[in-house]
């Protein structure tokens, strides 16, 4: 026999060894902030994923889309409606969300009056993925049976459906017949989209696909977010307005151009909403716009035509979604306090910040009832006041909640599978508030059922 030499045995464990101590300072080095050897970093955290990656394809449910995060609280909920307060309020609830029972993309109208689904829309995913669209195309990985989602979900008086898809197209359809009425995919779109149903127009949000910035300003995949005004009969742009080109022109662009060493953020806006003025008020003009810009933690006041910022808002806001105007003095804000670190939290819990304009002061009315209820989503969420209360999504969870003028939890909404184990997301639902519009469509699907 041959004698085995275990002088090669040694060398490989000793190069192993220094391995290993190279892989985990790069590692520390990656997550510590450090700039150098990006590269290496970069390869460093690609074969440090391998095993949750795969742990993720063989474990985790077919769709990336679908459970909400793990919250054993929600223990002793049952799937629905919990009531702590029942109220009849003259309201409708759109809710947009994945259905437990069957993993699939749904649309539940829902009469808060009664609590009972006056009418339930199953989402044809063929319908969507046949659009002919290079969006479809691009998305497709995310794009299957599985886990499409519609997003923001408008219903109009006509009983038409307005969505952005899953391949961020924004398309008008029509559940009854089973048809796109249209669609655009000039931007790449994105997060939800304000509807004027009187003057027939939408104000949408997306990156531009053929960015008009001075090339200097662009690096691979940056994001040029803009508001786009789309004619809701046609779906044809009327206005695009980049968002990144004012900030440039106002001289604010230290807020765009971000990021360490020679490593730049693509997405440095990210705008997550886009609410219009619908009258007059003591603060601004009717068709001015306020935009979300959810990486910068700031709040914009534009006028769409002459493209320039009237007010802006930064301080004590952290990643928030969401601005709705109150009354003809405030604005309420939804304010995520996300933070970003290796692992996404939020600081103490969500907030509802009030601004007053006439006072210029933010308020946080809200807080000891979003903290007593544990709100706290770190993506996503809106809140609207009504009349009645006010309503939140708490989307990482799964969950709504319909609080009174007084605190009083109303009801609280939870997107649970019957088997009482999993809790799955919501994306974006609305509430239906205006009166004559309620009455509409009440009257309408009472036809159209008989």
């Amino acid at each position: 026999m041959k004698k085995f030499s275990t002088y090669p045995v040694f060398v490989v464990l000793f190069l192993s060894f220094i391995g290993a101590i190279g892989f985990g300072g790069l590692l520390k080095h990656h997550y510590a902030g450090g700039e150098r050897f990006q590269f290496l970093q970069n390869i460093a955290v690609t074969i440090a994923e391998v095993p949750s990656n795969i742990k993720k394809i063989l474990f985790s449910p077919k769709s990336e889309l679908l459970l909400a995060i793990d919250r054993p609280e929600f223990k002793d909920y049952k799937a629905g409606f919990n009531f702590k307060n029942k109220k009849e309020l003259d309201i409708l609830f759109l809710l947009n969300y994945t259905n437990p029972s069957n993993n699939k993309h749904e649309v539940n109208l829902i009469d808060l009056q009664t609590y009972k689904s006056i009418f339930n829309y199953k989402f044809d995913y063929e319908l969507f993925t046949k659009i002919k669209s290079e969006n479809n195309e691009k998305f497709s990985k995310y794009i299957t049976d599985d886990n499409f989602v519609l997003r923001s979900t408008f219903l109009t008086k006509n009983l038409n459906f307005i969505a952005l898809t899953t391949g961020s197209i924004i398309t008008k359809f029509s559940p009854a017949k089973n048809e796109v009425v249209w669609f655009n995919d000039d931007y790449n779109f994105h997060h939800t989209f304000n509807v004027n149903e009187i003057e027939k127009y939408i104000w949408a949000i997306g990156c531009s696909k053929n960015s008009k910035l001075d090339k200097r300003y662009l690096s691979k995949d940056f994001c040029d977010d803009s508001v786009i005004k789309i004619d809701l009969n046609t779906g044809k742009i009327i206005d695009e307005i980049s968002v990144t080109q004012i900030m440039i022109d106002e001289g604010i662009h230290n807020h765009l151009f971000v990021g360490r060493s020679d490593i730049s953020v693509p997405d440095p806006l990210h705008i997550n909403d886009v609410e219009e003025v619908n009258s007059n008020t003591n603060f601004t003009n009717k068709g001015n716009l306020f935009i979300s810009l959810g990486h910068t933690n700031m709040i914009l006041l534009i006028n769409p035509y002459t493209k320039k910022i009237l007010w802006k808002l930064h301080d004590k806001l952290f990643h928030q979604h969401d601005v709705d105007i109150i009354n003809d003095d405030e604005i309420a804000i939804f304010n995520n306090n996300r933070i970003i670190t290796n692992k996404n939290k939020v600081f103490k819990n969500n907030e509802i910040n009030v601004y007053n304009f006439k006072t210029n002061e933010l308020s946080s009315p809200y807080d000891n009832i979003l903290k007593e209820n544990d709100v706290r989503t770190v993506n996503q969420g809106l809140m609207e006041i009504t009349e009645y209360g006010m309503f939140v999504e708490e989307q990482n969870s799964g969950r709504y909640i319909f609080f009174e003028n007084n605190g009083n939890v109303i009801f609280e909404y939870l997107n649970k599978s019957e088997n009482n184990r999993d809790v799955y997301q919501v994306h974006w639902s609305r509430l239906i508030v205006n009166k004559d519009k309620i009455n509409e469509i009440k009257r309408k699907l009472k036809y159209e059922n008989n």
